[in-house]
């Protein structure tokens, strides 16, 4: 709780038009505004956003967050109870296990969120690419990491991490059959090993790609 606390005083640090509110429910959020002050492809957005954090304690990326100025409409990467849908919980958790921090995940998840926002709302396309939604893009993180490209190659590599069969060797040939070794093929493999946060995590998101390989056999028959 230490750790969080210190946390929770460096953002505010960083984002000083942020106050803390103690919820009945235990919980700690973090409400006002924050400002995004970012540049890419000559495109700048230098602007305030109001926001609230419901801090996870347990991992700050997981973090729930929500626009509360009623700025950002229906938008695609806004979940339906109107929570921003900042990245896959895979992709945050790994960043989560680099630095359990508030500023980063500030920085490099909600900063990053609303400056992205903006370059769409004005060109109509994502500076830096799109991922797919839901399952679909679980499953595009998880392929990123390791290269693998095939649903199947890629739920069964889950699998030996998840009964903990896998024991990444970077000099051996990587998982995506390229012939490489890990290490210089698909290094990020290793931060799949690194974390209990993450092994939970791929737990999870394992249980849905076999319940859609399931539902793709029920339609079949």
């Amino acid at each position: 709780m230490k750790m969080l606390d210190t946390s929770i005083k460096e953002l505010l640090a960083y984002q000083n038009d942020l106050d803390v509110i103690y919820e009945k429910d235990g919980n700690v959020s973090l409400e006002g505004k924050i400002f995004v002050n970012m540049v890419y492809d000559h495109f700048p957005v230098q602007r305030y956003y109001d926001i609230k954090i419901i801090v996870n304690p347990e991992s700050v990326y997981l973090s729930d967050v929500y626009e509360t100025g009623g700025y950002i409409g229906n938008y695609c990467h806004k979940y339906k109870d109107n929570r921003l849908c900042l990245a896959t919980n895979i992709d945050l958790v790994i960043s989560n296990a680099d630095n359990n921090s508030l500023v980063n995940f500030c920085r490099e998840y909600i900063e990053q969120y609303f400056f992205i926002y903006e370059y769409y709302t004005t060109y109509g396309f994502f500076p830096y690419g799109d991922r797919a939604h839901d399952l679909e893009g679980v499953k595009s993180s998880y392929k990123e990491i390791t290269g693998i490209k095939d649903d199947l190659d890629l739920a069964r590599f889950l699998l030996q991490i998840c009964r903990k069969e896998y024991h990444y060797r970077g000099h051996l040939p990587c998982p995506c059959g390229s012939g490489e070794r890990t290490r210089k093929c698909h290094p990020k493999i290793l931060k799949l090993m690194t974390d209990e946060l993450v092994y939970k995590q791929i737990c999870i998101d394992f249980i849905g790609m076999v319940k859609e390989f399931d539902e793709h056999k029920r339609k079949a028959k």
